[in-house]
């Protein structure tokens, strides 16, 4: 059974129209030659029924036992004991009386027309597949170019990070050294207003010297 087949046996009508909108084929047969419809109306499955019919199931398609979806659900009815199951077989039933759509073998004078139809669509699939081939190819080589331009500009920015780790290293040194004549020059300063201040108490001292000197002659 397909996953449409164990669907249509569950009553499952939501999962029913997931499989249909994935254009699964709606008259697909098991091993037995069951559709999911006949498997639908065999296990009282009314919403299913429902949903495969208003979809454009075949009611009309037989198993291999040569069994309609509704000759099973009359025979199921008249074996079940359980009168809930039997109303839920009649509903079956008159969904399926209801329908319209019994086969969708088309004469033999439409065959070679139908095949023409499949045959032009099977080209135009083909054609969109070449199509979409290409534009995969071209994303592809677009891809690989953008990869390619990515690795420059990672190199590229690897080397500026590398020349700015270079600068900040030089301008730490420069800040050292400026640091270091700062404080010689400071030093030098210190020293050099030593030096002044001993000068001028030589200076004073010479000038007494000399004023000593000078009042001596005069007493003399």
């Amino acid at each position: 059974n397909t996953a449409l087949h164990w669907a249509a046996s569950q009553d499952h009508d939501t999962l029913i129209t997931s499989l249909l909108d994935l254009d699964v084929d709606i008259n697909v047969r098991n091993e037995s030659g069951s559709t999911p419809l006949i498997l639908a109306a065999a296990n009282a499955c009314a919403r299913s029924v429902g949903t495969l019919l208003a979809a454009g199931a075949d009611a009309g398609l037989r198993t291999r036992s040569e069994l309609t979806a509704a000759d099973l659900a009359e025979t199921r009815r008249m074996e079940e004991q359980s009168v809930d199951v039997q109303a839920a077989y009649a509903r079956v039933l008159a969904l399926l009386r209801g329908s319209k759509r019994t086969t969708l073998t088309p004469p033999p004078e439409e065959a070679p027309s139908l095949m023409s139809h499949v045959q032009a669509e099977l080209r135009e699939t083909k054609d969109r597949l070449a199509v979409l081939q290409g534009d995969l190819g071209k994303a592809l080589a677009s891809k690989a170019r953008v990869d390619g331009e990515l690795q420059v500009a990672q190199k590229a920015l690897a080397s500026v990070t590398q020349e700015r780790n270079s600068a900040k290293a030089d301008v730490a040194s420069l800040q050292s050294q400026v640091e270091q004549v700062t404080k010689k020059l400071a030093d030098k300063s210190e020293r050099l207003a030593k030096v002044e201040g001993e000068a001028g108490e030589v200076r004073a001292n010479l000038a007494s010297s000399q004023q000593r000197c000078a009042s001596a002659e005069m007493e003399a």
